[in-house]
């Protein structure tokens, strides 16, 4: 009786942990720490998001991110980039994004995505990289949390009218929401 008792306190704490884990919200040096462990897996991750031409990004916070770019432009014999690759994922679908740029340049967000442990083959370079390990924004989550976003950029250019843009069906969706 006592192990069929145990069995059953072990197994609602292991399902307890798992859902309970599904809800937590990370930061890049939290997966950076062991990559492996989350590999494939989706979460929920916040961060301060850089996408410019020259890079692709989700760094832990502002100040980790405005650090480096002032250690980058006046390196000192200490410095060393790689000290803070921890600290920064690469966004790996950044083409989705690209539109509403100049609005989610900068901005602190939560995202969900699936990271990657390994982002390039080898061989492969990416200069707008901070790291060996990315995420696969879930834009249509995105696009639900930060709608306004998506908003200006419409406003600016007109509703979108290629077919098949995933940016014509995401904004849809998110103006069937939220009213505007």
């Amino acid at each position: 009786m006592k192990n069929i008792i145990f069995t059953l306190t072990s197994i609602t704490i292991i399902l307890f942990s798992a859902t309970s884990s599904g809800n937590r919200i990370f930061k890049p040096s939290d997966l950076n720490r062991n990559p492996a462990a989350f590999d494939g897996k989706i979460v929920l991750l916040s961060g301060y998001i850089t996408l410019t031409p020259s890079g692709h990004s989700l760094y832990e916070s502002k100040e980790l991110n405005d650090e480096f770019r002032r250690r980058i432009n006046h390196p000192g014999r200490s410095f060393n980039p790689a000290d803070y690759d921890k600290y920064c994922v690469t966004i790996a679908n950044t083409e989705p994004l690209r539109k509403a740029a100049k609005y989610i340049n900068s901005a602190s967000v939560t995202v969900k995505a699936r990271f990657l442990a390994t982002y390039l083959k080898a061989g492969e370079i990416d200069l707008g990289a901070c790291s060996d390990t990315a995420i696969e924004i879930d834009v249509a989550d995105f696009v639900r949390r930060y709608p306004a976003f998506f908003r200006q950029t419409e406003s600016e250019s007109g509703p979108e009218r290629r077919t098949g843009s995933p940016f014509r069906r995401m904004r849809s969706r998110a103006s069937a929401r939220s009213p505007e």
